[in-house]
């Protein structure tokens, strides 16, 4: 077991290093109100051919949490380990809360995932279901401490030799971070409003799971299409308790498929076939495209790094984006893809009533669409939308924070040092001129102090690099970055 200090949180994890040599590396996220103790039973199955990655997530376990638990957040967290752990790509494997985690990072860095495996999924829960859930969990807990650990730790498992195990993960979890934690598989994600994801996904479901019935998985496969789905037998929600072996089996035969499908040949006949339908695929949308008379959408940039400005086609969208948190609003919805109504009053109306909150809400959404009209083939359109569920962006619009992620991605597993070297230079002296300036709400600082964190991460692994290598020239001249404190 280790220890990881991030900011002023500390991340317990362990690392497992497999005795096969080039071993794929699979990272654990484990479920709400438990801990990495989750994979105990999986683990020996694996380590023989796979390095394996577990940890607390934030709140849970031995990993502290001095911020607001927000799937942003985690997100961060977990990147910020791999990056650590000079992780450039694995397979993600999450329960519940760690589904959602792993599905939420594969959006943000696809490139860095081979597979996601997932159980207990789920992309919508109804508003009834989530409010029954915690109406019911606030009683168990009004009526003793304890009540809240007793009544689930049997429920979700079958096997109930394990059910003292389970209690004892429960019960070390604060009961505010398991309300949070359940409040975030309902407030950060939208029915089928999610990111289509071209990643190998394997959905798991226990047949038993008396709290995430089977039925439910109809919500993921609408959002997943491509996903493949199996229904492991007598097991409740915590599969790898119930049933280890098969899940293990399963885990890794859907590994090597998509191994086995990546590095197969196609003969000279298969590769004409695949082709054919490519071509034709294409020509098809081309010819639906003409008889529409559909020409490109716009390009719309928001930039923030350097100034706050929006452009359409490269022309600045000008208006009052000081008002009524415009400006705040959109970089919020552009960073996030998808949000819902609850996230952004929690985020930018905390303080005040939930009716006036709504209503200011409404307004600033209005006024928002106004701000984000162009036109499209002598049509008015608006690269906003809003709906009953969820306000989401056009798929032409381009986020520099986005683009500025993805840069560090490509900058932590680029192989030349002194190409990282020059990247480095370039990217902390963007960060030390006036980085994202005239944007002072509590998120948005929040969000640029995790990306310099990030920065200093891959700068400090070059440093130690370079130093070992002796070139101390290169790594002085980043240490005199005011950013660099070691």
């Amino acid at each position: 077991m280790a220890y990881l200090k991030k900011g002023k949180d500390i991340i317990h994890y362990e690392y497992l290093q497999s005795t096969l040599e080039g071993a794929e590396t699979i990272i654990l996220s484990h479920g709400v109100s438990l801990n990495m103790k989750e994979w105990d039973d999986i683990i020996p199955y694996l380590t023989s051919k796979y390095t394996i990655i577990r940890y607390d997530i934030r709140g849970h376990g031995k990993s502290t949490s001095c911020y607001p638990l927000t799937l942003e957040t985690l997100c961060d967290d977990l990147l910020y380990l791999l990056d650590y752990l000079h992780v450039s790509c694995c397979h993600l494997v999450g329960d519940t809360l760690g589904a959602k985690l792993c599905y939420a990072f594969a959006c943000q860095s696809p490139h860095r995932i081979q597979s996601l495996i997932l159980s207990s999924t789920m992309h919508y829960i109804p508003n009834e279901i989530m409010d029954a859930t915690i109406n019911f969990i606030t009683k168990l807990i009004d009526q003793h401490e304890h009540a809240y650990a007793n009544y689930f730790a049997e429920k979700l498992i079958q096997n109930k030799e394990n059910v003292s195990r389970v209690y004892e993960m429960m019960m070390d979890v604060p009961l505010d971070v398991c309300l949070t934690s359940l409040q975030l598989l309902h407030l950060d994600q939208a029915p089928l409003a999610v990111t289509p994801l071209q990643i190998p996904t394997l959905i798991l479901w226990g047949d038993k799971n008396p709290f995430i019935p089977v039925n439910l998985t109809y919500y993921a496969q609408r959002a997943m299409p491509q996903a493949r789905y199996l229904i492991v037998p007598n097991a409740s929600q915590i599969i790898y308790y119930d049933q280890p072996d098969v899940v293990s089996k399963w885990m890794d035969d859907f590994i090597e498929s998509n191994r086995s499908c990546h590095d197969k040949e196609e003969d000279d006949f298969i590769h004409t076939i695949r082709s054919y339908s490519e071509t034709m695929l294409e020509g098809m949308s081309s010819l639906q495209q003409k008889e529409q008379g559909s020409e490109p959408k716009p390009r719309v940039e928001i930039q923030t790094l350097k100034q706050f400005q929006v452009l359409i086609d490269g022309k600045s969208v000008q208006g009052n984006w000081n008002g009524r948190k415009a400006k705040e609003l959109l970089i919020y919805i552009a960073y996030h893809t998808s949000v819902t109504r609850e996230q952004l009053i929690d985020t930018f109306w905390p303080d005040v009533s939930i009716e006036k909150a709504k209503n200011s809400l409404r307004v600033a959404l209005n006024g928002l669409k106004k701000l984000t009209s162009y036109e499209h083939q002598k049509r008015e359109h608006f690269f906003l939308r809003i709906d009953r569920e969820c306000i989401t962006l056009d798929d032409n619009v381009q986020l520099d924070i986005h683009q500025f992620l993805q840069e560090l991605d490509l900058m932590s597993t680029e192989p030349d040092m002194h190409v990282q070297f020059h990247k480095c230079q370039q990217l902390l002296e963007l960060c030390m001129n006036n980085f994202m300036p005239g944007l002072y709400h509590d998120w948005i600082i929040s969000t640029r102090y995790r990306i310099e964190q990030r920065l200093l991460v891959i700068v400090e692994a070059l440093i130690f690099t370079l130093e070992k290598k002796g070139l101390y020239h290169l790594s002085n001249q980043l240490k005199q970055n005011e950013l660099v404190t070691i």
